[in-house]
């Protein structure tokens, strides 16, 4: 009895001694440091510490990110992970350090030794070149990680994610080194699948161009790029991820957009298509400006000064619903370019004046699908006569543009003034000048009007009967027939003066999903759209 339990308390001893052993490897094998020597980050504030330009955590987005730090050099930084969501490639936990020195032109080899006390995820990036070493696999004990770039000038940070390292981890960075790479790893430029899309690659960034992407979910995209504007589509099967977590950019590397002239002020246009609403950002250069993309086709500014001849483009898209569909064009324009514009010698933009059209001009009272309706906006889209604060307010230009339909305080709306008011060009802000012709009161707006009848319609067949309901002062109206919901597209389009009307055309024919709106000319806005029922 008294030799089995020796046996038993000799097998319980060898056990803890193992544990007692992988313990203290865990919290003293790896780091020299005592814990009263850890400083612990702010939270969603970066320190720079000795030879690390930035030593960041953060907790958003519900995952969490806390951090603690020991040492400052390159080879003697240690970092006790607090608090980690697990989750990599979220960025709550970030070491960047610069790398100087380099010939732009050169590729490079970038090693990293570094100790763990736990196993887990790592993401290792290069900032400006967008170079990303994505899913490292972090064993206990020691480790060394290896990324090649080709350098853009003298200088490049190193970024190390950490938010794949476990609660309670700690890591001790041993020493970087940065040498000309001797082999040069190629890689193979992406296809895109059959319907033109390329497909993000989860937790890394795609090897296409002019766009590329990243992503934590799953999305498709294609766009262009020129010498002053970029275009993109892109389809969410999957939420974005949140922050940072769905990201598209054109590098200026790539030589695409540009070249700007570095020190000039230029406006972004962003023209763009949301098939939902959501929050997001659009970076151009160092400039970073927070968006709300609204449903619908809208568009937005942003004033930027160029810092650079070719900058990086880069959308933050992390907050994009699942199924969204966003199409994004941006345009950069040098502003003294937009005030050379106008005529010096009147008050007049020299484009076509959109509020007098003349008989050979487009019908601005009912656009096709190409254009935006200046006039008059449906509910989908942001009413012009009453912009918000994101836009641009295009009843009250600036200073640095002509006031082309800014009315005097004591005349008429100058929408509706009478022919014989003419604009008065000063070297200051130009106003209109008051004259002795009656004036007259502002029009009220048209009702909008009702489709009081369900439609139905022949597969095969290429008519379609309509009946809405009469607007008080209208002579006309507008009738829409579109695939979308939305409208994206315009299928068919017609102006009518009665309310019940047969819609004719072959675009109309085997069209298994068709929706119709109607507007009265002068009115702001459309009809609740109305499916129509196909029957086979």
């Amino acid at each position: 009895m008294k030799k089995g339990f020796k046996k038993i308390m000799a097998y319980f001893c060898a056990i803890a001694l193992i544990v007692t052993s992988v313990t203290v490897y865990n919290n003293k094998s790896v780091s020299a440091y005592e814990d009263s020597e850890y400083t612990a980050l702010t939270n969603g504030k970066g320190a720079a510490v000795g030879d690390w330009s930035e030593l960041f955590a953060g907790t958003y987005d519900g995952l969490a990110g806390n951090m603690s730090y020991a040492g400052s050099k390159l080879d003697d930084l240690s970092l006790k992970i607090d608090e980690s969501c697990g989750k990599p490639g979220t960025w709550h936990l970030q070491a960047k350090t610069k790398l100087t020195g380099l010939t732009a032109g050169k590729t490079y080899d970038i090693k990293t030794k570094l100790n763990s006390s736990m196993a887990g995820i790592l993401y290792e990036k290069t900032d400006v070149t967008g170079v990303v070493n994505s899913n490292i696999e972090i064993k206990v004990g020691e480790n060394e990680t290896t990324l090649q770039f080709k350098a853009t000038g003298e200088t490049e940070t190193l970024v190390f994610e950490l938010s794949g390292m476990p609660t309670g981890c700690v890591i001790d960075f041993k020493g970087i080194t940065t040498t000309e790479a001797t082999e040069i790893v190629t890689t193979t430029e992406q296809q895109p699948e059959e319907d033109g899309y390329y497909a993000s690659i989860k937790g890394q960034w795609t090897l296409t161009s002019p766009w590329s992407a990243f992503s934590t979910g799953s999305i498709k995209y294609k766009g262009t790029a020129d010498s002053n504007s970029a275009t993109v589509d892109i389809k969410f099967a999957e939420y974005g991820g949140g922050d940072w977590q769905t990201q598209l950019r054109v590098l200026g590397s790539t030589n695409t957009v540009g070249p700007l002239e570095a020190g000039k002020d230029y406006k972004v246009k962003v023209d763009y298509t949301a098939s939902k609403a959501f929050d997001g950002l659009v970076k151009v250069g160092e400039k970073a400006e927070n968006v709300k993309f609204a449903e619908g086709t809208n568009s937005l500014e942003i004033s930027y000064k160029a810092e650079t001849e070719k900058p990086d483009i880069y959308l933050n898209l992390g907050y994009a619903p699942a199924d969204e569909e966003l199409n994004i064009k941006l345009t950069l324009v040098k502003v003294e370019d937009i005030q050379t514009s106008v005529d010096p010698t009147s008050n007049n933009v020299t484009s076509a004046d959109v509020t007098s059209p003349d008989a050979t001009s487009a019908d601005v009272t009912s656009p096709d699908a190409t254009s935006a309706d200046v006039t008059q906006p449906d509910a989908t889209s942001a009413d012009v006569t009453q912009p918000d604060a994101t836009s641009a307010d295009v009843t009250q230009p600036d200073a640095t543009s002509a006031d082309v339909t800014q009315p005097d305080a004591t005349s008429a709306d100058a929408t509706s003034a009478d022919e014989t008011t003419t604009p008065k060009v000063t070297t200051a802000k130009p106003t209109v000048k008051p004259t002795t012709a009656k004036p007259t009161t502002k029009k009220a707006s048209l009702k909008k009007t009702k489709i009081t009848k369900k439609i139905t319609k022949k597969l095969s067949s290429k008519k379609v009967k309509l009946t809405f309901k009469k607007v008080k002062g209208a002579k006309k109206y507008t009738v829409q027939v579109s695939t979308s919901k939305k409208f994206k597209k315009v299928l068919y389009k017609k102006t009518v003066k009665k309310t019940k009307v047969t819609l004719s055309s072959k675009k109309l024919k085997n069209k298994k999903k068709l929706y119709v709106r109607v507007k009265a000319v002068g009115a702001k806005k459309w009809s609740k759209p109305v499916a129509i029922k196909i029957k086979k």
